[in-house]
């Protein structure tokens, strides 16, 4: 390996290793209230060599989101590209079993997704990385918009479904589920009910399916 291959690889190392700290900084506190002074902290670096890798906190929480979203889009595209013999309605089952697997091998990634909606944090569409970011999440709701279309036209999925509105409608009660999951020890707290929160996404998921599934002709 060439003096350039390993300074690159170095770069790259540490540019993660920052992205882990500004995580953990992002989760524990908010997007909101974390600062730059306190990612340089947690990934135990000067302020000025952190700017070097990141112009702004916003550049930052996108450079987050996008790593997360990319692994979720990543194994939906394999989804759908192995899945040529699948009904739609199947691919819908499929996509939303890698959503709970996401959740549970990388919740921090999820939960730094939803800090934002809890925060209200808003990164600037200047943000030298919105435009890739939004490029992503635009790719992936055209995945699942595709997939509904596609269930549609198999009749595995009811026609009068509006597949964008769908969407909308499974991407925010996922999303309001996960955040119910991650904390369910404050919600038994408010809410004095015994409940498995184990069963919390994949019921919320069983239920919307059930109300997409077209059941015309099933006896």
């Amino acid at each position: 390996m060439g003096v350039a291959e390993r300074r690159e690889r170095e770069r790259e190392e540490r540019r993660n290793r920052i992205l882990d700290a500004a995580e953990r900084v992002f989760f524990d506190t908010s997007p909101v209230e974390a600062t730059m002074d306190d990612v340089a902290a947690a990934a135990e670096l000067s302020k000025g060599t952190l700017y070097l890798y990141f112009k702004s906190k916003d550049d930052l929480y996108l450079a987050i989101a996008h790593r997360g979203l990319s692994l979720l889009v990543g194994r939906m595209q394999e989804t759908v590209a192995q899945g040529a013999q699948r009904t739609g309605f199947e691919l819908l089952e499929q996509i939303s079993a890698h959503n709970r697997r996401f959740g549970r091998e990388h919740p921090e990634h999820l939960k730094s997704m939803l800090a934002w909606m809890a925060s209200g944090f808003r990164a600037s569409p200047d943000s030298p990385g919105f435009a890739e970011y939004q490029a992503l999440v635009s790719n992936l709701f055209r995945i699942v918009v595709g997939i509904i279309e596609r269930g549609k036209t198999d009749g595995s999925i009811r026609p009068d479904v509006n597949a964008l509105e769908a969407v909308m409608h499974l991407w925010g009660g996922t999303m309001g589920v996960w955040m119910l999951y991650f904390s369910r020890a404050e919600v038994s707290n408010r809410v004095p009910m015994l409940y498995d929160f184990e069963r919390l996404v994949p019921s919320f998921q069983e239920t919307f399916l059930r109300a997409l599934k077209n059941t015309e002709g099933e006896s």
